[in-house]
C-alpha cells in the first residue's frame, strides 16, 4: 500500500492499493471447443474461489466473428471475460487480445487459491520504483470491470 496525506484541498488521504485478486483463466484450443465446453468455465465462476474468470481461445485462426459474438454473449451473462491469443497455460501475456472484460466480484479467496495445488510461479516486473511497477500493471485494469451495487 502506498499513501499520502493531503493538504487543505482534495481528500485527506490518497491510497494506492496493490490488492491480491484471484483469477481463473481457462484455455481452449479453438472457438468451437470454447463454445462446447463453456460449462466448465461456468463451474469455475460458480465455485466462488475466484474474483474473476476468463476463457481464452488460443488458436486465433479458429475465430469466426459471428461465433465469437455468441461466446461473448454467453460469457457476458455471467461476467466471464473473453481473451483471444496468448500463450496456453500462462498468466496474462502481451499477446492476449481482450474481447470482453471480466466482472471483478471481490468474492474470491486469493489466499486459498495460492495455498492449494502446485506452487505458483511469480512474474516479476523489473521496476526501479513504484511508479514503474504501477505503470506496468495498468494495462490489466482494462481486463476487468466492476458492477455497481446500486439497482440490485
Amino acid at each position: 500500500m502506498l499513501y499520502r496525506r493531503k493538504g487543505s484541498y482534495g481528500p485527506d488521504v490518497e491510497v494506492v492499493l496493490m490488492m491480491p485478486i484471484s483469477v481463473a483463466i481457462e484455455d481452449k484450443l479453438s472457438l468451437e471447443v470454447a463454445l462446447r465446453e463453456f460449462g466448465q468455465v461456468l463451474n469455475y465462476y460458480m465455485s466462488g474461489s475466484y474474483d474473476a474468470v476468463f476463457i481464452r481461445i488460443n488458436d486465433v485462426a479458429s475465430v469466426d466473428h459471428r461465433r465469437l459474438a455468441l461466446l461473448e454473449h454467453m460469457a457476458s451473462q455471467h461476467g466471464i471475460g473473453v481473451l483471444v491469443g496468448g500463450s496456453p497455460y500462462s498468466a496474462f501475456t502481451e499477446s492476449d487480445v481482450l474481447k470482453l472484460p471480466a466482472v471483478i466480484s471481490m468474492k474470491g479467496n486469493p489466499l486459498r487459491v495460492y495455498r492449494r495445488g502446485r506452487p505458483m510461479t511469480p512474474v516479476i516486473r523489473k521496476a526501479d520504483d513504484f511508479e514503474q511497477l504501477i505503470e506496468s500493471a495498468l494495462r490489466y485494469r482494462s481486463f476487468f470491470r466492476a458492477e455497481s451495487a446500486f439497482g440490485r
